[in-house]
């Protein structure tokens, strides 16, 4: 967020989404806007909210310590589900074994105890979310959530796509972008 060029829109995918709004609730002035791409507020349930059970991230982080290329795999698959893009999940693989297991396992646990729900009715941004409908990571309940408590957001519900909308949905997260950015200069 840089200072000189004033306020930017924030673009966030998964756990880069729950940073994006946790920016945003921390230094409203310096975002713009913000574009949510399979976000969310908080990635395990707790009572009526739609999260993963807490007992599925805690697998992960043991089975991580474990058989780290298993967990990577699984979540390689998961996040590509309903598609195939053998390319990607490659380079995903390749891009995780840069990363020492310890850190793997601190964005676990971060994404285990990060909760936002409450900040989010003080986000006053115009957001714009996208979130497939068959995203096996991060639930489309967790998206409607987001919509239903951030003022001026819209959602776009990809039909058929899952959790890994990076590369099959690449030209709408552009015009989403875009469209924040031309909505900020005729402000």
């Amino acid at each position: 967020l840089g200072e000189e060029s004033g306020p930017a829109v924030l673009v966030g995918w998964s756990l880069g989404g729950l940073l994006a709004l946790r920016a945003a609730a921390n230094s409203p002035e310096r975002a713009a806007g913000l574009v949510l791409v399979a976000a969310t507020a908080r990635m395990t349930a707790e009572g009526d909210y739609p999260g993963v059970p807490a007992k599925v991230l805690r697998g992960m982080i043991l089975k991580l310590r474990r058989d780290r290329e298993a967990v990577l795999r699984e979540f390689a698959a998961n996040a590509l589900h309903p598609q195939r893009d053998s390319g990607w999940e490659g380079e995903f693989l390749a891009m995780a074994a840069t990363f020492e297991t310890q850190d793997l396992l601190r964005g676990l646990e971060f994404l285990a105890a990060a909760d936002l729900r409450d900040c989010l009715r003080e986000i006053r941004l115009p957001v714009r979310i996208l979130h497939g409908s068959g995203d096996r990571i991060i639930p489309l309940e967790q998206a409607v959530f987001l919509h239903q408590r951030l003022a001026g957001s819209t959602l776009k519900r990809v039909e058929g796509a899952g959790h890994h909308l990076l590369s099959t949905q690449a030209d709408q997260i552009v015009a989403e972008i875009e469209a924040l950015a031309d909505d900020r200069r005729a402000d």
